[in-house]
């Protein structure tokens, strides 16, 4: 069974090569159909943000793909309010608290899972946000 978990206009994503930003790449992607998602790895938290910045720049959308889970770097994107940022991949392992993705914007988050167990801590930790933002109603 086949089960669409990301709701986009573009069916198919690209990887940028890692520690390779070039504006014109990230264009040619988008031009063929696909969202061109920026691969972060091996690089600073500076570096992302900096360049983030220049593609929320870009007449174009775009993914981010972080390689690890890190709230700083997560909570600057949010502060940041990236209109063009379609997509966050962020990676989730045992040892990880979720970072706060609410108010989020038009952003999708994509959770890379490694470890299957991890299927029940999510659900979990959804469930309890979902109470806790009725009951105050």
């Amino acid at each position: 069974m086949i089960t669409r978990i990301l709701n986009s206009r573009l069916p198919l994503m690209i990887y940028t090569p890692v520690k390779v930003f070039e504006a014109s790449y990230f264009h040619a992607i988008y031009r063929s159909g696909a969202l061109p998602v920026f691969d972060t790895e091996f690089l600073s938290r500076d570096e992302i943000l900096e360049k983030a910045m220049l593609l929320a720049l870009e007449p174009l959308s775009f993914g981010l793909r972080l390689s690890c889970h890190d709230q700083e770097t997560i909570a600057s994107l949010k502060q940041k309010n990236i209109a063009n940022l379609d997509l966050l991949i962020v990676p989730l392992s045992k040892e990880d608290e979720t970072a706060d993705f609410i108010h989020f914007g038009d952003t999708k988050i994509l959770l890379e899972i490694k470890d299957i167990n991890l299927n029940e801590k999510i659900t979990d930790r959804k469930s309890t946000r979902l109470n806790s933002s009725h009951s105050g109603e």
